[in-house]
């Protein structure tokens, strides 16, 4: 199993939305099996992510609790 990490800094929750590309991206990963870890500093994720709160492959972190995740991660995006 891959580890993906996506750093979500930008602040655009647009991002987020259905159809839009990251949410695309991490709806695959996950899909596939994989894990994804989403870093948000600044925003709530239990509202981005209700479509997708359900698979335990899914995490959604702060970044000081994140640091040794980013560094062992297979992919890592900041976004």
């Amino acid at each position: 199993m891959k580890n993906f990490v996506f750093n979500f800094i930008s602040g655009d929750q647009k991002k987020f939305e259905s159809g839009e590309e990251l949410f695309n991206l991490i709806a695959t990963c996950l899909a596939f099996d994989q894990k994804v870890t989403v870093i948000l500093d600044k925003i709530d994720g239990s509202a981005l992510f209700k479509d997708l709160s359900e698979n335990q492959n899914l995490n959604i972190l702060k970044l000081e609790q994140a640091s040794n995740l980013i560094n062992k991660s297979d992919f890592y995006l900041e976004c």
